[in-house]
């Protein structure tokens, strides 16, 4: 059985490494004006899924454009898996997909399967999607008796290292996203909540303390408390609110943009003049 090597959460950033990359509050790296999407899911519901160690675990993702697709797992020891492409399979060195496309590892019929494995926490699951084909030796590399490429650049450098591969790029060319799950048993108290922003219309960039969090519909999980929310899209008057984030629950907001409203002036001349 080949192990998913367990995620940990990325180191907090707020700076931008380039003016199309941002790396969020999160530790996310983002890119604020995509053409297109790449979505990553688990195999179980719910915004953070549990998996206890040795249990069994899947990976989906799909594109809403062609593209090349890269799926990585950054350990807490500092180790980087990328988990698409692999040498595990033709399926895992193929990792171009066509628009509406969904790739699922292990596939169907493969003769391995992913197991959680510690240490425990709240991890994550980066998909990179590209409409140019990426050279990620620098986020992982292949050694010699291995089926997966690895590299041991930490959290932080890996989020570094992918902010520059991607920062030269159009700014319509690249998307990310990204799942959370716990190993292991959530904390019997939970430290962090999750705010759930939904627009209409959807695809609105959404705003938490004047960082940005993604685009809508969007997840952002964070300790409890108070947090100005901003909803922007063009063509719509900015949504603003200040929301409350609790422990242990899923807050959801709906923001409802409303068009702006534009006025002008129109200057009327005639001959002869004073005409009615």
């Amino acid at each position: 059985m080949r192990k998913l090597l367990s995620l940990m959460v990325l180191s907090l950033f707020t700076a931008a490494f380039a003016q199309n990359v941002i790396i969020n509050p999160q530790g996310i790296v983002v890119n604020p004006e995509p053409s297109f999407e790449v979505d990553v899911r688990l195999n179980r519901d719910g915004a953070t899924p549990s998996y206890q160690i040795g249990e069994n675990i899947s990976i989906s993702t799909t594109v809403s454009a062609d593209s090349w697709v890269y799926l990585f797992n950054v350990r807490s020891d500092g180790e980087v898996v990328q988990i698409l492409p692999n040498e595990l399979d033709e399926e895992g060195r193929n990792n171009y997909l066509r628009a509406g496309q969904t790739k699922t590892f292990p596939p169907p019929g493969a003769r391995y399967s992913f197991a959680v494995s510690g240490p425990t926490g709240l991890d994550k699951v980066i998909a990179v999607a590209s409409r140019n084909q990426l050279s990620t030796s620098t986020l992982a590399s292949f050694t010699q008796g291995e089926q997966m490429f690895t590299s041991n650049i930490g959290e932080s450098g890996f989020a570094s290292a992918l902010s520059i591969i991607v920062q030269p790029l159009p700014q319509g060319d690249w998307v990310t996203d990204t799942a959370h799950f716990w190993v292991g048993s959530p904390p019997a108290r939970p430290t962090t909540g999750t705010l759930r922003v939904e627009s209409s219309p959807s695809g609105a960039a959404a705003y938490v303390d004047g960082d940005f969090i993604g685009y809508t519909p969007v997840n952002y999980t964070a300790a409890g408390g108070s947090y100005n929310l901003r909803v922007e899209a063009s063509g719509y008057e900015t949504f603003s609110q200040r929301v409350t984030i609790r422990n242990g629950e899923t807050t959801g907001i709906t923001a409802s943009l409303s068009e702006v409203r534009r006025t002008g002036t129109v200057s009327f001349r005639s001959s002869p003049n004073r005409a009615d």
